[in-house]
């Protein structure tokens, strides 16, 4: 129905049933709604919810005429629910068309076969806006068909044979009172999953950003509905929903602005549920942004009208997802959740309305007993590695629930504005200070992480910046030990600043997000008045602040502990204490565990139990839920005795509960997986065990019951190469205190670092970890290849360590991580002196600029190298001599390279001659012997050449160029040599290509100036 006003004192009424083109004229009296229409301009219709039905009569015996047509029409679709489209002008639209009365009930709730007033807006029509892509006309076209330039009952093509999907958003910024309460409607939400099969998916931030990431990892159809609570107001005349930015400030979002998060994938219905409009806003606010995401290609949208105080009101999208999610179509669903409003005495239900453009969706998805449908997907408990060693699981993304305001109020003090330097969690064990320290990695999309875990020295700092740093200066001002780390950190932001400056794509001038993770495990110390930060970590932690603080770096700093401690430091940061997880965020949490979700077949009174005991710690949530689904245990016996023990730690409680529960032979399993620092296949620790039979079934039990972490299922899977491979096992460090034990274990003797037994078992443990990650696995990581060294020196097996340093020195010579390798040699020749050893740690001093140190340790290389290693022999001759040409010793040095040349000669060492070759004639060049000196640059070159070394020409190239142009004034054969030199360099990007340029810049000057002269 059109209603126009057609004068001042009569309203034209154009209607029709099946097309526009069969439409029916009517002119109705203005006078006898006059009064409804001054009520409406007041904000109200009747003094009292009791004179609803009195309201909804007059407006029905003004469209029924006094011919009854409307009740005949009415009459020929007696049984079948009908929507009643009503487009009306001006200030008709105010009119509460939901009131619509027959003098028996509302048309509403008209048993068996409801009449649905809904909002029709028909200057949009049938045609879907121009911003809409065509992406987003095959996820509506597909389900619904429209009249052209009219309005139509949407027919199902194809309706989803699935359980209904919803996303949900909802948005209080933290500077918009009153704040709303968010909690309760989703916990109404989470009620009606239980009464019917609906994948909910929420979205904690409030934040449009983050709604557009999320709906960009869906397909384009994949949500039925996009529930939006929140308030919607007025900003330069226009119509704005509240969300918020990514620290919980207001951002007035339009609704191109929600168009364009959706990427204008329009749902079939839009709920701004709860879209209260501020108070003294004006009540078009809602029907303005219902008309706006119409016209901009969304199918339906239903909204409240005007304030709605009444706290049953909202709970009105659960029964109508209820009903939408049992198969029932749109306007039978509205019309159940309309009669349950009525039922209930909301006075305000009528204020909910549908706005509709072209046609009103039809069912959603199929019944819920219709064969083959498609349940909902259970909600997310994707978990992932918060570190490169694998030790810190935490939620993924989509599996991440609560902490909205931590991290709001955390991402503050991470911006670049921010006065802050970083921010510090503290809570107790299992809380989820790592899972909101991975949030917040993952909400600061400009910053790159760096996290450690446990430990911290300026050892592994300097490492993992060298390691993470592409820029060669910023690596040679890290790794200079003769400036304080804090001046090298200053020297290096300053840098960092100034690239980001220049060039803001740029890797290295990116922000770093430093995360200190576990802090309390080796950086903590006892005080007589408490526990204070150790003076290593102190070091560590000082240099970091005060470089950030005094370069105004974007740098920060994000600490995760479980005991408060004392630090001059933590007035620069922002001190977040996490609780436990409550009201809709915890039960979130455990409705995504098996033990707790409606099919499960735990009783009810465990289930109730495992939630007062896990009181809001997600992570023992977790692992109850382990305890509640595994076969091994008597999971009553066990709640109730951890129960009955008010612990003030509760996970470690119940860690001792279950460790002491478990056979002998478990226990020392697990105690001798405490030798591996890193997740190991499950072979690796059954070896350590041959003394227990079946080791691989109290494995598996230890895992059932959370006594042993793994990052896949123990059954092995498949990779893409056809070969099988196993999960990684890990015993959580919690349960050291309570595994480590004196006695034997198996053959060895369990005591203390240094005897025999604890060298035997570590020395077993490298050689286990060495042939399944070396000899019969992929290549190993740096991580693994770490902890191999590390089992290796405790173990003293001293050919691993070796091997293992010279593997991980060699890569990081290539990434500049000099420092690193200065570490690992020098705890290598710890226990044992090798030549390999001393030779690396002498060229990694020298790439430090330490030539003394590297000197002596050449020296100390070559005494340990026997004549039989020929070509180890030549390499430190060599690298030796080019510290005596460096400190002056010209004649020692050509000596040295002589004998290298000679013992690369009788090896076939071609590549080592070549170079040795270009060595010595710069050395000839020097003392001014060109002659010998251009003889040895060309024998170096034909090596070169010989071996298809094309970036091992391009230094010989401009050397023997330099020479003929300086020396002989050969300038056309200096040219070619050059300009070869050039085309290599500039292949490769070196920078070296800036000084080949200037030495040919200079030779064409030189000629010009001679033919000049001429």
């Amino acid at each position: 129905m059109n209603l126009d006003l057609a004068g001042q004192d009569e309203i034209e009424l154009r209607y029709y049933l099946e097309s526009p083109h069969q439409s029916q004229t009517r002119i109705l009296p203005v006078n006898e709604i006059a009064e409804l229409m001054k009520l409406a301009e007041r904000k109200y219709y009747t003094a009292k919810p009791k004179d609803y039905a009195n309201t909804g009569r007059k407006l029905y015996r003004w469209l029924d005429g006094s011919d009854r047509w409307l009740s005949s029409v009415l009459a020929r679709f007696r049984g079948e629910t009908v929507v009643l489209a009503i487009a009306p002008a001006g200030k008709m639209a105010h009119l509460p068309w939901e009131m619509l009365h027959d003098a028996n009930s509302f048309l509403v709730k008209r048993l068996g076969a409801p009449v649905v007033p809904v909002r029709w807006v028909p200057e949009v029509g049938a045609i879907p806006s121009s911003v809409l892509q065509e992406a987003a006309l095959r996820a509506t076209v597909s389900q619904f068909s429209y009249f052209e330039n009219g309005f139509g009952i949407a027919e199902n093509t194809q309706v989803p044979n699935r359980d209904l999907r919803v996303l949900f958003m909802a948005s209080s910024p933290l500077n918009v009172l009153p704040v709303l309460d968010l909690e309760t409607e989703e916990r109404l939400f989470l009620g009606a999953i239980k009464a019917q099969p609906l994948g909910l998916r929420i979205e904690d931030s409030g934040c449009l950003n983050e709604l557009a990431d999320l709906v960009e990892s869906y397909d384009g159809d994949y949500f039925d509905i996009l529930h939006l609570t929140g308030y919607v107001s007025w900003k330069d005349g226009q119509s704005r929903f509240l969300t918020e930015t990514e620290t919980g400030e207001s951002s007035p979002a339009s609704a191109e602005d929600i168009a364009e998060a959706l990427l204008f994938y329009w749902p079939p219905l839009i709920f701004l549920s709860g879209c209260r409009t501020r108070p003294g806003t004006e009540d078009t606010a809602v029907p303005l942004m219902a008309k706006n995401l119409l016209h901009l290609g969304a199918t339906a949208v239903l909204g409240w009208g005007r304030p709605v105080e009444e706290p049953k009101a909202i709970a009105a999208p659960t029964i109508l997802y209820s009903s939408l999610s049992a198969g029932e179509e749109v306007a039978e669903a509205l019309a159940m959740t309309y009669r349950w409003l009525i039922e209930k005495e909301v006075k305000d239900w009528h204020l909910l309305r549908l706005y509709v453009a072209g046609a009103v969706p039809c069912a959603l998805v199929t019944r819920p007993k219709t064969p083959r449908r498609k349940p909902a997907p259970l909600p997310s408990k994707a978990t992932r590695f918060l570190d490169s060693k694998g030790l810190v699981k935490v939620p993924c993304p989509s599996a991440f629930v609560g902490r909205r305001r931590s991290l709001e109020r955390c991402l503050n003090s991470l911006q670049p504005f921010s006065e802050e330097v970083g921010a510090i969690f503290l809570g107790m064990a299992g809380i989820g200070k790592s899972s909101l320290a991975a949030r917040l990695c993952d909400r600061c999309h400009d910053r790159l992480p760096l996290v450690w875990v446990g430990e911290i020295d300026e050892a592994g700092l300097i490492s993992r910046l060298v390691a993470t740093w592409d820029n060669p200066e910023i690596r040679q001002v890290l790794q200079n030990r003769s400036e304080p780390l804090s001046s090298r950190l200053k020297q290096a932001f300053r840098y960092t600043e100034e690239l980001h400056t220049t060039d803001p794509s740029s890797k290295t001038g990116k922000s770093w997000l430093f995360l200190f993770d576990g802090f309390e495990k080796g950086n903590l110390e006892q005080q007589d008045e408490g526990l204070a930060i150790t003076p290593k970590a102190a070091a560590v932690l000082d240099a970091l602040v005060g470089a950030i603080r005094d370069t105004g770096a974007f740098h920060r700093i994000m600490i995760t502990c479980q005991h408060d401690f004392d630090w001059w430091g933590r007035m620069y940061f922002k001190l977040e204490r996490l609780e436990p997880l409550q009201g809709a965020d915890w039960q979130k949490k455990w409705t995504r565990l098996a033990s707790f979700r409606p099919s499960s077949r735990v009783q009810l009174k465990l289930q109730q139990e495992a939630k007062t005991f896990a009181d809001g710690n997600p992570r023992l949530i977790e692992w109850l839920d382990k305890l509640l689904q595994s076969q091994y245990l008597d999971a009553c016996k066990i709640m109730d005795k951890v129960a009955s023990n008010k612990s003030e730690f509760p996970i470690y409680r119940l860690a001792e509960e279950l460790l002491f529960l478990q056979a002998p032979e478990l226990r020392e399993i697990l105690a001798l997986g405490l030798l591996y620092e890193l997740p190991v296949p499950q072979d690796a620790i059954v070896a350590l065990a041959p003394h227990i039979p079946n080791p691989e079934s109290y494995l598996r039990r230890a895992v059932a019951v959370g006594l042993l972490e793994n990052s896949e299922p123990l059954a092995s899977k498949t990779s893409h190469a056809g070969e099988t491979k196993e999960g990684l096992l890990w015993v959580p460090r919690m349960l050291t205190p309570l595994l480590e034990f004196s006695g034997t274990i198996g053959e060895y003797l369990w005591t203390t670092p240094g005897s025999e037994g604890y060298e035997a078992l570590h020395r077993k443990a490298a050689r286990i970890l060495h042939n399944l990650w070396y000899e019969h696995g992929d290549v190993p990581t740096e991580e693994q290849q770490l902890e191999i060294h590390r089992l290796a020196l405790r173990g003293k097996s001293f050919n691993i360590a070796v091997k293992i340093a010279e593997n991980l020195v060699n890569r990081w010579k290539h990434q500049g991580r000099f420092f690193q390798a200065v570490e690992i040699c020098q705890a290598t020749l710890e226990v044992v002196d090798d030549r390999r050893i001393f030779h690396r740690l002498a060229a990694s001093l020298k790439q430090l600029g330490d030539f003394e140190g590297a000197r002596n340790y050449y020296q100390k290389a070559l005494a340990f190298c026997p004549d039989e290693d020929a070509k180890e022999k030549a390499s430190i001759l060599h690298n030796l001599a080019v510290i005596k040409a460096s400190q002056g010793q010209i004649m020692g040095a050509i000596r040295l390279y002589e004998k290298s040349l000679l013992l690369k000669e009788d090896i076939g060492n071609i590549q080592g001659k070549a170079a040795t070759l270009h060595q010595l004639a710069t050395l000839k060049a020097g003392m001014g012997d060109v002659d010998e000196a251009i003889e040895l640059y060309e024998q170096s070159l034909a090596l070169k050449d010989r071996m298809g070394n094309v970036s091992g020409k391009a230094p010989t190239l401009a050397m023997l160029g330099q020479l003929l142009a300086e020396r002989r004034e050969d300038f056309e054969t200096a040219l070619v040599y050059l300009q070869e030199s050039l085309k290599i360099l500039n292949k490769l990007r070196s920078p070296e290509a800036v000084k080949v340029q200037e030495m040919i810049a200079k030779i064409h000057s030189s000629t010009s100036s001679a033919k000049t002269r001429v």
